[in-house]
């Protein structure tokens, strides 16, 4: 009962092959057995994200995995305060992301939640209202203004019809249908004999057959292409497990390499096994998955309180390497609504125009230029009002988004108030028609009599204008052409007295002998914030293109008003069709450099955008998507970070998302973009931190072992998780640069750490451990330190050269006693934090028992402090000399 390519089939044989009936319909019982062929007229479910899988997401972690393996090992050694601390710290890493990314999903799937959708259909001869899952192919659905299309389906009977496809083909204004068949090869934005699901009526009725249901509609199409788009691991995920792989490797290496080597000495077999468990959980930063997960849950807080809501944690820092921003151009760059941008009294160049701004307030210098202008513009404004079907309330606006515009505009022009409809009895009615482009209403007044406003495509209503020569017909086509050019929805507007009486209007053709009043010219306007916006993003290195269902000549004139690209470039948009498949956009060399040039892409198809998102990927680009319809959603879902807007997004664009704007703002996206740079710099700072820290635990661990004084491993666990994560924590909380979104985006290949990095964190480890040696040795020396006060005394050495080491982490070029470190308020509160834990397990004899720590003398506190603070020292020092900083 199925029927191909719909639109290029005689009505007749639509019906013939539908097995239906136009008048009738299909019987209840016929309809019974489709459904029960076809199925519910219904997309596929959208994968579900259960409780239980968010749950084991914050388990997939290599240095989860190796912080698992460590605890098994410290229970089967019979270290259980060491198992347990280890255990604890993995499921608080897990709590944390699992609320905060549970969060995240609630909130999308709130926006998410749509009523069920019913339509009426003609079944059995009867119209009556049912839910639309159980259409079936051949069903006549009956649909007036404000209806949903419930199906695909072929119009065979429509007057005055117009749909809203702006979600679907990426068109921003109403289309006009009509019944007449097209050729096979008419592209879907230009099938204007169907109806698509998911797409709404603005203005008119209709009659049409149900001809794709399910997911053999359009609108299923591109679901299936959403849920078979594979989704991106954001850079985040990828980078830590490529540091994950690297601690394993360090950990087994180092762990196997100081039992070898007792074990060859002849040392106690089991002391070496406590040895290399020791260095084991001195290279593992225990902290590192909880300080990442606080701080990306922190980066989701900032983001939601600046509209923008994550639905996957680690999304947060994508944003921040992000390096090229697709974006739509309908309700996302634009307002995605129409309005009066200027009017063209004369044909001429230096001939009358009325800007937007003078319309707004009324005229102003306009309406004294003389020459008629005041009287052409009371005439425009009459036309405007009075051949006019959409209304105004106080709380509503209903009719085509054009019509409505104009009365936006001309119902109050000149802050006349006139009340045309009540002055104007309206008596007749020539509806909009495809065919003619045209629309006219008969219109009777005391003071004029009885007069036809005409209004439509501009070119056609200059036809039957007959008062004009054909030299000032000429001067109206080069300026039409002119204005289309801009991007501009082009009407024109025409007036005449009636020659016919009251009772023989009826019979009167309306378009004749018509004069000619000029052009309004209309357009759906930037948003007003997105000019900043891109601007922000190209200071920031990120390239914004656009990617449209809509018109060349509209894409262009957007593009240019919001300097995407210079208003001085001409015809810079690529059409759709000479778009080429993926496999040769990548085989052609001349193909991939002008697709890296072009900043606009018009007519193009949901497919291809997803070609387009592939192929920037393939050029080691991090690509961000945006958008609000449905055609968007395959897109969204394969680039690096899908962006839907909140407000007019579609359910399919948001389900596919990971990120949504709960204010549908451009500028929203600058905003994550920035705090994402911050999250990354914040991470990478207390990474290196955190390594810093292990390194000087092993380099001690490894350096001591031989003269028997080792930290045992629940001390070095003690200071990966208080003296290390407490002040990690505090990193995760900078504000960040001023300067972050002047900067270049990273290099998508670039390491979470470099290998000037590892030279860094070598070193200050190093230099740490050092540190703690000399104190031991002066304290033996000058304080008369005992030989079981030694571990004691590397251990605080250890803790308070790290908690003294985080003012080390700062920019290059910054201050010792100001940077972004000092100022952090959050610092200081670790630190504090720190220092009162440490005094805590030194004073209470409980703790100290379990830890194994030694009283200790005043004279060897002050060693101690005095050797702790030098790696301050060495850092200011290094900063000034090192070429690069810690970012």
């Amino acid at each position: 009962m199925r029927i191909e390519q719909p639109w290029a089939r005689r009505l007749e044989e639509v019906e013939k092959r539908l097995q239906t009936s136009f008048s009738e319909g299909l019987s209840q019982q016929e309809a019974d057995t489709r459904l029960r062929e076809f199925g519910p007229n219904q997309k596929s479910e959208p994968e579900k994200h259960s409780v239980f899988r968010i749950l084991l997401h914050q388990f997939k972690s290599l240095i989860i995995l190796l912080l698992f393996v460590a605890a098994v090992i410290s229970f089967v050694l019979g270290d259980l305060a060491e198992a347990v601390a280890i255990l604890i710290v993995i499921f608080l890493n897990a709590q944390i992301g699992f609320w905060t990314e549970w969060k995240g999903r609630r909130s999308m799937e709130a926006l998410l939640r749509l009523g069920e959708v019913t339509t009426r259909v003609m079944r059995g001869g009867q119209i009556m209202q049912m839910d639309a899952r159980n259409l079936v192919p051949g069903d006549i659905l009956v649909l007036e203004a404000g209806d949903i299309v419930p199906a695909d389906a072929r119009l065979f009977e429509c007057s005055r019809l117009q749909l809203n496809e702006s979600s679907l083909t990426g068109e921003s204004l109403p289309v006009d249908k009509q019944t007449e068949s097209c050729s096979v090869e008419t592209s879907l934005s230009e099938r204007i004999n169907m109806l698509f699901q998911g797409t709404f009526v603005v203005r008119g009725s209709a009659k049409a057959v149900v001809t794709m249901t399910g997911m053999s509609t359009e609108l299923g199409k591109i679901s299936e292409l959403v849920r078979m788009a594979k989704d991106e691991r954001s850079p985040l995920d990828v980078r830590l497990e490529k540091l994950g792989v690297r601690l394993i490797f360090i950990t087994l290496i180092l762990a196997g390499v100081i039992f070898g080597i007792g074990y060859l000495r002849g040392q106690d077999v089991l002391l070496m096994l406590e040895t290399s468990i020791a260095l084991a959980v001195a290279a593992i930063p225990e902290g590192l998955p909880v300080v990442a997960t606080i701080s990306l849950a922190n980066g989701m807080r900032l983001m939601v309180r600046q509209n923008a809501v994550m639905t996957r944690l680690s999304s947060v820092e994508t944003l921040g390497s992000t390096t090229m921003i697709c974006t739509d151009k309908t309700g996302t760059l634009t307002e995605n609504e129409m309005r009066v941008r200027g009017v063209v009294l004369r044909p001429e160049e230096e001939g009358v125009w009325v800007s937007e701004s003078e319309v707004e307030r009324g005229g102003g210098e306009a309406v004294d230029r003389g020459d008629g202008v005041e009287e052409q513009m009371r005439q425009i404004q009459k036309v405007a009002v009075l051949c006019n079907n959409a209304s105004i309330h106080e709380s509503s606006k209903t009719g085509d988004p054009l019509e409505i515009a104009l009365l936006d505009t001309f119902i109050s022009y000149n802050n006349d108030n006139i009340d045309w409809l009540s002055r104007y009895n309206r008596l007749r009615e020539e509806p909009f028609d495809s065919n003619t482009k045209m629309m006219a209403v008969w219109v009777q007044s005391e003071a004029h009599g009885i007069e036809v406003c005409v209004k439509g495509a501009p070119g056609v209503v200059l036809d039957y204008c007959e008062e004009l020569s054909d030299a000032e017909r000429s001067e109206w086509d080069h300026r039409i052409a002119e204005e289309a050019s801009k991007g501009f929805r082009i009407l024109g507007l025409a007036i005449r007295s009636s020659q016919e009486n009251l009772d023989n209007i009826n019979g009167e053709n309306p378009y004749q002998a018509l004069h000619f009043l000029g052009l309004v010219l209309l357009s759906d306007p930037p948003r007003n914030d997105v000019r900043d916006a891109i601007l922000s993003c190209k200071s920031a290195g990120i390239r914004v293109v656009m990617l449209t269902g809509d018109q060349p000549e509209t894409a262009t004139y957007v593009a240019k008003e919001v300097g995407l690209t210079p208003s001085s470039e001409g015809g810079f948009a690529m059409h759709g069709k000479e778009l080429p498949e993926l496999e040769e956009m990548e085989a052609i060399p001349s193909k991939m450099e002008e697709l890296m040039e072009t900043s606009v892409f018009a007519r193009i198809t949901p497919r291809q955008k997803l070609d387009l998102i592939q192929f920037y990927q393939n050029r080691g680009e991090v690509v961000a998507m945006t958008g609000d319809g449905v055609n968007d959603a395959p897109a969204l879902k394969k680039a690096d970070i899908g962006i839907s807007m909140g407000k007019r997004g579609t359910q399919v664009a948001m389900d596919a998302s990971d990120m949504i704007l709960r204010d549908d703002a451009f500028q929203t996206i600058v905003h994550a973009v920035r705090q994402g740079r911050i999250i990354f710099q914040n991470i990478r700072r207390f990474i290196l931190f955190l390594l810093s820290c292990n390194v000087s635990e092993i380099v001690l661990v490894a350096s001591t072992t031989s003269f028997g004084f080792l930290l045992t491993p629940l001390q070095i666990l003690f200071l990966n998780l208080v003296t290390d994560v407490f002040p990690a924590l505090a990193l995760g909380m900078n504000r960040g640069e001023k300067g972050i979104m002047e900067q270049s985006p990273r290099d998508p290949k670039e390491p979470l750490i470099t290998a000037y990095h590892w030279g860094e964190i070598l070193g200050y480890g190093v230099v740490i451990a050092a540190l703690a040696g000399l104190s031991a040795i002066l304290s033996v020396e000058f304080a008369g330190a005992s030989q079981e006060q030694i571990v004691t005394i590397l251990f605080f050495t250890l803790a308070f050269s790290q908690l003294a080491h985080v003012v080390n982490i700062r920019s290059r070029k910054s201050g010792f006693l100001r940077n972004e470190v000092t100022r952090n308020f959050w610092v200081w509160v670790a630190v504090s934090i720190c220092l009162v834990i440490l005094a805590g397990i030194y004073l209470y004899p409980q703790v100290q028992s379990v830890l194994e720590i030694e009283r200790l003398g005043w004279a060897t506190w002050g060693i101690i402090t005095a050797c702790s603070l030098m790696i301050t020292v060495v850092g200011h020092l290094w900063l000034r000399l090192s070429k690069k900083g810690w970012d």
